[in-house]
């Protein structure tokens, strides 16, 4: 990937930032500020107004300045939109790259001979299961989380950002520091994929979570009955014997309340069971009128700047102290708030918070073509086949046909039964390749692209397994046809607009998802294919990644093969290797098709024109070989396949 490309991508992120808290408010359940929660929240507020409620109404509380417009309110707006794009940009990718561990648990009980099935009468209690495992696990990992964020004073420091909102409005459940957004996102991750791992492994990995909105069913419920009302101004309890078991909005806003007593009780998510167990439950006080922060030290926290950056500075000076108390034999010590824990205990977890940020950035910077299709799959079920298997008989025959012949990789050279046979038995990966009808100079013919990325596609598909390839598409953006622009000046070039091209990517890509192929590249062999299938790519991921379907552009294939670099240490100079038909595109085609590259011309254009509006290359193509493009063709596959096994490692 590029610079240009980097920055690029950090744009369109950013774009996508602002919108999406928005989409999570209207279309996203895995939030507590989901204007469907919100709703059944404030009609839950108006019914119980009386029990909730001081001296103000109901619609005062609502409307109260103090909740909406206050310099805490407004701090909380801002995080939420600076937070949803480091989401967007590092933690959801860092996050989704341990979906790999599902499949080494899955890997490791296969190795001890336990292999996963369930029957259909199994499979609904097996998956209810699975979503009620995943419910616990999760809640208690948030609750431990949680209060190891409250009792370490270095992680303490960083969860001061939440505590310090000195009104609690519906946003206010986004109002977190970076770092400990990262650290719930790795706990997270690594929990949902041992548990799925774990099922998958006895009852096979076609089992589904029950979910609503696009939240596990349990979350969902636990939302419905006030969770959205946690960080809002009306504190609805829910009595003493349910609140022994469920965490209330009013536990919550004792949660943040300034007062002494209430200091690190109810840290639970959901349920009210692991404060109990851990001895920091304490029951709501109908009708209670909390005051919200910490005392004097939240005016430190009233501007933007100071709630990322102070966490930073006081946890530095909390592991320098730790160092000198270590030095001394000092056993304990306090920070500002309080909190008496060991020096040693908060250097070692601050240094691991810090290798956390370090290798969060490493990640980011070393999988930049994952960057943009950021998701997390780990908890997403493989996708239904709409298409119905084959009738046994039929099954039997094209099974035994296929079995004694080498299975070809072009979908257009099998029939729809040898087809739907492959992709049943494990072959639900699909490459479309796009190549190009374009003027490729004096010596090479029109379809050079079409021809080398036949090639390239063949090859990955054989060396990556369960992979099939969809006939090339030969047509491509190539400049404006009515001005002539680019290879359009040139007898013979084709071209389609960028929004039609466009347009046949995803229409391509949705049949072979109606087909049922779970993942599906675009490969592109000319430059002016690249945006639009990166582009398309990315909206067809987000898109589709609910459904277990996975779309993916190659850019590394185009973008980062090494061809350049590996001809400028043989020698050559970025004026002899050329940007168009030169060196890398005659010597492919020369491997690929010899009769593709007019030969008695070629050695003729060291002595012709350099004029690329003549002659149609740049570059030194007459120094072009066959076994160059060999090579040349290598690093592209190669490229394409490391690319292939990282998507492969986070399914």
């Amino acid at each position: 990937m590029s610079l240009f490309d980097f920055i690029s991508y950090l744009g369109q992120q950013f774009i996508l930032s602002v919108i999406h808290p928005f989409y999570k408010f209207v279309m996203s359940g895995d939030t507590r500020y989901f204007f469907v929660y919100l709703s059944v929240g404030l009609a839950l507020s108006w019914v119980f107004r009386s029990k909730i409620l001081g001296k103000k109404s109901f619609l005062e509380t609502l409307t109260d300045k103090k909740v909406w417009s206050s310099k805490s309110a407004l701090n909380d707006y801002s995080i939420l939109f600076i937070n949803s794009f480091l989401v967007l940009v590092v933690i959801s990718v860092v996050a989704s790259q341990f979906s790999v561990i599902s499949q080494w648990t899955v890997d490791f009980f296969r190795m001890v001979g336990v292999t996963g099935v369930v029957s259909d009468s199994t499979a609904v209690m097996a998956g209810l299961a699975l979503t009620i495992t995943l419910f616990l696990v999760r809640d208690f990992l948030h609750f431990l989380t949680h209060y190891l964020f409250h009792i370490f004073p270095v992680l303490w420091e960083f969860h001061k950002v939440h505590h310090s909102a000195e009104v609690l409005n519906f946003t206010t459940s986004e109002r977190s520091h970076p770092v400990e957004i990262l650290s719930f996102s790795l706990v997270m991750a690594i929990s949902t994929a041992l548990v799925n791992g774990l099922f998958f492994s006895f009852f096979g990995d076609s089992l589904s979570v029950a979910t609503v909105m696009g939240a596990n069913i349990f979350v969902f419920l636990g939302n419905m009955i006030g969770g959205s009302l946690r960080h809002s101004p009306f504190a609805l309890g829910y009595g003493k014997t349910i609140e022994r078991w469920l965490i209330s909005p009013a536990m919550h806003h004792i949660h943040h309340s300034e007062e002494e007593r209430h200091f690190d009780k109810n840290m639970g998510g959901a349920l009210a069971i692991w404060d109990r167990m851990f001895g920091t439950w304490l029951q709501s006080e109908p009708g209670y009128q909390y005051s919200y922060g910490m005392g004097a030290e939240t005016k430190e926290y009233r501007s933007l700047s100071a709630l990322y950056i102070t966490p930073f500075v006081k946890a530095k000076a909390l592991l320098m102290r730790g160092q000198d108390d270590m030095g001394q034999g000092s056993a304990k010590n306090l920070d500002n708030s309080g909190k008496e824990t060991g020096g040693l205990s908060d250097m070692t977890v601050g240094l691991l918070y810090v290798v956390l940020i370090g290798g969060t950035v490493a990640v980011g910077f070393s999988l930049p073509d994952t960057l943009s299709k950021a998701s997390a799959v780990v908890a997403t079920p493989k996708i239904s086949k709409p298409t119905a298997g084959l009738p046994k008989a039929i099954e039997k025959i094209v099974s035994s046909g296929l079995s004694g012949q080498k299975t070809p990789v072009f979908i257009e050279d099998l029939t729809f039964a040898e087809l739907r046979h492959l992709i049943d038995h494990g072959s639900d990966s699909v490459i479309i390749p796009t190549g190009g009808t374009e003027q490729n100079g004096l010596h090479m013919v029109l379809g050079k692209h079409n021809y080398v990325v036949r090639y390239t596609a063949k090859h990955i598909a054989q060396k990556a397994g369960n992979i099939l390839v969809a006939p090339v598409m030969a047509y491509v953006p190539e400049g404006n046809i009515e001005r002539k622009e680019g290879h359009m000046a040139f007898a013979g070039t084709i071209s389609l607009p960028e929004p039609v091209f466009e347009s046949i990517l995803e229409s391509a890509a949705s049949s072979l998802k109606q087909h049922g192929f779970r993942v599906i590249y675009f490969l592109g062999d000319s430059g002016g294919n690249q945006a639009a299938q990166r582009r398309v790519a990315g909206k067809l991921d987000r898109q589709w990644k609910s459904q277990g379907v996975r779309v993916v552009h190659l850019g590394g294939y185009y973008n980062a093969n090494a061809q350049q670099q590996a001809l400028l240490q043989s020698g050559e100079t970025a004026d002899t290797i050329g940007s168009h038909a030169g060196i890398r595109d005659s010597s492919e085609l020369m491997f690929v098709r010899p009769g593709g590259v007019r030969t008695n011309i070629l050695k003729q254009l060291g002595h012709m024109s350099r004029d690329f509006s003549v002659v149609g290359y740049t570059g030194r193509p007459e120094k072009a070989s066959a076994e160059l493009g060999k090579q040349m063709l290598s690093l592209k596959i190669r490229a394409a396949l490391t690319q292939i096994r990282s998507v492969r490692g986070g399914l």
